[in-house]
Formats: structure tokens, sequence, C-alpha cells
């Protein structure tokens, strides 16, 4: 964050859209540890809350923040990430034996022992430097 507020000019407008972190903990803690099976790139995800600190850390003035909901069909977000199948076969493990609360908030689709989609949520922030 503070790398983008050191390139954008004064007054420069930033538009930021990236997963956003379940309210419920066990939900939140379940995702990311699926994102990280999925992608070991992957660090975190945040929370509404936490992005708007970010940017205001790295000086930026929020002016708009939207929740939007995104379905993913599941075997091709899983096979994005590039894993093996052993891994791969992990994470489809986990989607199956998901906690009741990340089955709601994720609305996770099971048909006949398949993960047929999931929904997550994407944060859409606009920020003024």
């Amino acid at each position: 964050m503070r790398e983008v507020a050191r390139v954008l000019r004064p007054g420069g407008r930033f538009i930021f859209i990236d997963t956003l972190a379940p309210d419920d903990a066990q939900s939140a803690a379940f995702q990311h540890e699926v994102e990280s099976l999925r992608d070991p790139t992957h660090r975190r995800i945040y929370t509404e809350r936490e992005w708007i600190a970010f940017c205001e850390q790295a000086g930026f003035r929020v002016e708009k923040t939207e929740v939007v909901r995104k379905a993913h069909d599941f075997e091709p977000w899983l096979q994005r990430g590039g894993e093996d199948a052993a891994t791969m076969r992990r994470v489809r493990d986990r989607f199956l034996t998901a906690p009741p609360s990340a089955v709601r908030d994720l609305a996770i689709v099971v048909r006949d022992g398949v993960v047929l989609s999931f929904t997550d949520r994407k944060l859409v922030l606009a920020a003024r430097r």
C-alpha cells in the first residue's frame, strides 16, 4: 500500500479489489486454510476494517467501499492454483468437510459428494492520495 501511495501522484485515485475475510472467525480460518493449500503465494485474507486501516496508514483517504459476492465454479478455481493432484485432493476434501459456518458463509454447493461451487466476498475500495 505504501508503494502505491509513493508512486501515485497527489490527488490520484486508487481502485482495489480483493477477497474479503468472512466475519466469522471459523469461516475465515477455513478460507485462509484452503487458499493457502491451493496457492502457496497466498498470505492472508483481510477484513474490510483492516484494508481501510492499511490505506489510511499509507496516506490514502478512502472514498468508497463496496462488498460484492463472487461465485466460483469449484474445479476451474482449484486448477488455477496450479498445484499437484494430491494437494487438489486435500482442498476438495477440506471443502467436503467444511465447518457449517464456512458452508453458510461461502455458500458451498456439494452434490453427490462433489464440490460444485462456492461464493466469496470481494472488497471494492476506492481511495485518493
